[in-house]
């Protein structure tokens, strides 16, 4: 297997796998079971890609190669290549909503204005996150201390509100002699 590069970045036969697991996953999800338009449309984007041919990722010949158009088809007219690509950008948002967080999974997704299949790594968890996580019962230890001092403080500015204004209430309704 020819090793392929992904934004100048080699990539190994594990990422490959790894790329073509992710790919499977989607392909089998809720969000891309219903299209097999779009399903035909993104194996062919990351085959591509994967073999390290995106410079032929332009309209006209996913046009032929994909949705069977003639050679000769004007894209101005049938923008089903822009469409297919645009609902693909879609269930790909929705596939990674469905799916949630997997760290050691690529993330594939399809760049605005491109055709080409992009993929990235979820970084790992940074070591600053996991000692600020302890941290958080305590922060809302402290919030709860907070209100329950500023509790009797509001309720006592309530109950001399309502004492000023019900002194003043009968007052005002009382007829004048």
């Amino acid at each position: 297997m020819q090793a392929s590069q992904i934004s100048g970045q080699a990539i190994d036969p594990a990422q490959h796998e790894a790329i073509r697991d992710e790919l499977r996953r989607i392909l089998e999800s809720n969000a891309f079971r219903g299209s097999r338009r779009c399903c035909r449309f993104l194996e062919y984007s990351v085959d591509h890609v994967l073999a390290g041919g995106q410079e032929d990722l332009r309209e006209r010949n996913i046009g032929i190669e994909v949705f069977h158009r003639s050679p000769d088809y004007d894209t101005a007219e049938d923008a089903v290549v822009r469409v297919t690509a645009n609902e693909v950008r879609k269930r790909l948002a929705q596939y990674r909503l469905e799916a949630g967080s997997d760290s050691t999974s690529p993330i594939i997704s399809l760049p605005p204005g491109s055709y080409a299949a992009s993929f990235r790594w979820k970084p790992e968890a940074a070591p600053v996150e996991q000692e600020i996580l302890p941290t958080l019962p305590t922060a809302r230890r402290a919030t709860g201390r907070w209100m329950l001092l500023s509790a009797p403080v509001a309720l006592l500015l309530i109950a001399g509100l309502w004492w000023v204004s019900g002194k003043r209430a009968p007052a005002a309704i009382l007829p004048r002699p």
